[in-house]
C-alpha cells in the first residue's frame, strides 16, 4: 500500500553543546544535502529545515545496516 521511496539517508544536526537531533531522513544523499544551507550568521552555521545548527552529519542507513560490519557490534553482514 505505501509504494513511498524508501529513506536511507539520515540527517543529523545540533548544536555542540547540546549534542545532536535526527531531523529527518531522504531518499538520497543528494536530497539530504540540498536541506542544509549556509545561515550566514554567528554562531550558527547551517540552516536546515528552518533551524540554526552548528554542525551536521549524513547516516546512510543501508550502509549502516548491510554494509560489512555492523558499526556498534562489529558483527557481521546482516542477510537482505
Amino acid at each position: 500500500m505505501n509504494n513511498a521511496e524508501p529513506k536511507w539517508f539520515l540527517l543529523c544536526a545540533g548544536q555542540s553543546y547540546e549534542g545532536y537531533d535526527h531531523i529527518a531522513s531522504f531518499a538520497t544523499r543528494e536530497d539530504a544535502e540540498g536541506a542544509v544551507q549556509s545561515a550566514q550568521t554567528t554562531p550558527y552555521e547551517f540552516m536546515i529545515l528552518g533551524n540554526q545548527y552548528d554542525f551536521f552529519f549524513i547516516v546512510d542507513l543501508h550502509q549502516y545496516v548491510f554494509g560489512e560490519t555492523n558499526h556498534e557490534a562489529g558483527c557481521h553482514v546482516i542477510s537482505r
